[in-house]
């Protein structure tokens, strides 16, 4: 997706351009060239808003992956029989909320992925890999 914005077409940024960006922000001002400039500029809005969310997020999203990496060694101790069996009463538990909740409006949390450090994300991705195997 392109936008037009100070005289420069922006491309919607990637990962990588907002990692040199922030990098560049970072630099001195004045040591900036024209083209680093216009880019910064180029892509404002964007950029900003891509910082917010990391200020919001940070440091939880790095706590996240600390508890994930703690609970996968733990979780993949166990064997795969077990693993499933976890993962089946997770589904048969999720299953059974909207059959309880007929009257009442489920709440939007319900459909949104699970986090990474949960435990249906990490038996859902540590029996992916075992089938893999």
């Amino acid at each position: 997706m392109t936008e037009q914005r100070n005289g420069v077409v922006a491309e919607r940024l990637q990962h990588e351009d907002v990692a040199r960006l922030i990098g560049l922000l970072l630099q001195d001002r004045m040591q900036l060239t024209d083209a680093e400039v216009a880019e910064l500029l180029a892509h404002t809005e964007e950029l900003g808003q891509r910082i917010y969310w990391l200020h919001r997020s940070y440091p939880y999203c790095i706590q996240d992956v600390q508890q994930y990496r703690v609970r996968k060694k733990d979780l993949s101790e166990l064997p795969t029989k077990e693993l499933q069996r976890r993962m089946k009463a997770l589904n048969d538990r999720r299953a059974a909320i909207p059959r309880e909740d007929v009257d009442d409006e489920i709440d939007d949390s319900f459909f949104e992925p699970d986090s990474i450090n949960s435990d249906a994300h990490i038996l859902h991705e540590l029996l992916e890999e075992r089938r893999k195997e």
